[in-house]
């Protein structure tokens, strides 16, 4: 038997039988959100600071749809309960930087990133 088929059968044989993948937890998507905001406003201003005070502002002015989630996840897929965070990620640091963030005001240029955003978090 070749050293790389036997590797591989022996990796194989140790994978637990029944595990299916990864759980994710109801609210997920939109905690991803929040971190989105924080690594733009990183990315975009290298200030430690500001990413964590959006994040944040974030986490204490908006709470999670689970309901529209799983309408959403029924419908459409896991993927798109994703699609507010990925569309927050094509916002350019121009848009960022000219937004600031410093009170809730601010957050409009988040949530108002796509429809997917203003349907899957509450104020």
């Amino acid at each position: 038997m070749p050293r790389t088929f036997t590797f591989a059968f022996t990796v194989l044989a140790f994978i637990p039988p029944g595990c299916t993948g990864y759980e994710m937890d109801d609210d997920e998507p939109c905690r991803d959100v929040g971190y989105g905001i924080s690594a733009r406003v990183f990315s975009c201003t290298d200030d430690h600071d500001a990413a964590n005070a959006a994040y944040e502002l974030f986490q204490s002015t908006y709470r999670c749809n689970v309901e529209a989630l799983e309408n959403i996840k029924a419908d459409q897929g896991v993927s798109a309960t994703f699609e507010c965070s990925r569309r927050i990620q094509e916002l350019t640091c121009e848009q960022i930087v000219a937004a600031g963030h410093v009170d809730v005001a601010d957050l409009e240029l988040w949530v108002n990133a796509h429809p997917a955003c203003q349907a899957v978090l509450i104020r």
